[in-house]
């Protein structure tokens, strides 16, 4: 299976969806989507919303261990607070 960071780079290019666009739809920051972009794994919450706004498989975000971290990372905490 394509990796899920490949699969949201290609429905960005395919939509013309910039990372600042897709930030501000999902209410994360730029770094926050540009991490993802990279591979970095987004929590099961955000993990939901690309996958109702992209049409990502869930099965694709799911590691090994078959579970998604809590939270992104500190950027998004810190956006929250």
């Amino acid at each position: 299976m394509e990796h899920w960071s490949e699969m949201l780079r290609a429905w960005m290019a395919g939509g013309g969806v910039t990372q600042s666009e897709l930030a501000a739809r999902l209410g994360v920051s730029q770094t926050t989507v540009s991490g993802w972009l990279r591979g970095r794994m987004p929590s099961a919450a955000h993990a939901a919303q690309l996958s109702d706004v992209a049409g990502i498989p869930w099965r694709a975000f799911l590691p090994e261990s078959g579970a998604l971290p809590a939270t992104d990372d500190a950027d998004d905490q810190a956006e929250s607070a």
